[in-house]
């Protein structure tokens, strides 16, 4: 499992070995399927049941074959 500060210090290393790499779009893995998807954020500004308020979440959309 990864932190936040494992994936800050990732990107920051990173960024400064190539500055070009903090302009590159984010991709996510998928090691199940073998494919690859544009990422994108989602900070949840109200608490729920199961979410705090503040939450930062890295996406994916789904293929379209994924969706029922």
């Amino acid at each position: 499992m990864m932190t936040w500060n494992d994936l800050y210090m990732m990107i920051h290393e990173k960024g400064l070995a190539d500055q070009n790499f903090l302009h590159e779009n984010v991709t996510i893995y998928d090691s199940f399927y073998g494919e690859y998807y544009p990422a994108d954020a989602i900070e949840f500004t109200e608490a729920d049941d199961i979410i705090d308020a503040g939450n930062v979440f890295l996406t994916i959309s789904p293929p379209a074959s994924w969706i029922c």
